[in-house]
């Protein structure tokens, strides 16, 4: 059975223990699809590499990759097994496409791959693969990436494009504020969500000159740009499955491309 495509806003790590509503969606995100995958392909932008690595090891550790955060995360784990079978199959089908991929069989899960995927998936009983976002990525770049790994949709492998629709850690306010000088989170949030749902990809592809408030969003852009993976993954339309601010600033808005 086909499986869609999500992009997901993974948020701070204190995710994984504070409740709230990104929370509580993340813990019923399994919900939205239409059985459980048989593996899981998941992007973070906290792993970047010069060519694309993918992670080929058995059994793939935590990697507690923040400081400054709740010492009850630091005890949290998410050791899964691999797939190195898929991972394989991943490499090569990349590498028949002309994109430069290798096998990492060290790498374990950073925090923008286990702590959503812990929420989401506590029986820790689905195989997971992470692949790491190329440094200095075009979004033509990560299109393409998306379109060479559609087919594994058809295998029932759920490919997770983890980011944040917002990103700007310099703008943090308390949990729970809310304050009107952060708008332009909210602005931007609607805008991306204007443009997926109608699929509006070449608005998006350009989106630091479409949109006022895409710089104050995005400082540096590789939160947003595993987005682009997933409009590959689908062909561009994109239906909201959750909306929320977190520390004012933080748009944790996802995404399912069916």
């Amino acid at each position: 059975m086909k499986q869609p495509a999500l992009f997901i806003s993974h948020g701070a790590p204190s995710i994984a223990i504070q409740p709230s509503s990104a929370h509580q969606f993340l813990t019923k995100l399994s919900s939205y699809l239409p059985r459980l995958p048989s593996a899981i392909v998941i992007i973070s932008p906290h792993w970047m590499t010069k060519s694309i690595k993918i992670t080929s090891a058995a059994q793939l550790s935590t990697i507690h990759d923040f400081g400054g955060f709740d010492e009850r995360i630091n005890r949290l784990n998410y050791d899964i097994n691999g797939d190195p079978l898929l991972a394989q199959r991943m490499v090569e089908l990349l590498q028949e496409n002309k994109v430069k991929a290798s096998l990492d069989k060290h790498r374990g899960l950073d925090h923008g791959a286990w702590i959503p995927l812990m929420l989401a998936f506590p029986e820790k009983n689905i195989p997971v693969i992470q692949m790491s976002m190329p440094m200095q990525s075009q979004t033509q770049e990560l299109l393409n990436m998306g379109k060479i790994l559609k087919p594994l949709r058809d295998e029932n492998i759920l490919i997770v494009s983890s980011g944040g629709i917002t990103h700007n850690l310099y703008e943090l306010r308390p949990a729970g504020a809310h304050l009107s000088d952060t708008h332009w989170a909210r602005d931007f949030s609607e805008w991306v969500h204007d443009m997926v749902s109608t699929g509006e990809i070449e608005s998006l592809q350009d989106f630091l000159k479409n949109h006022p408030s895409a710089r104050k969003s995005h400082p540096t852009d590789e939160h947003f740009l595993p987005l682009f993976v997933a409009l590959g993954l689908s062909g561009g339309l994109g239906q909201r499955i959750h909306s929320s601010i977190e520390y004012a600033t933080l748009s944790m808005d996802a995404y399912l491309f069916d």
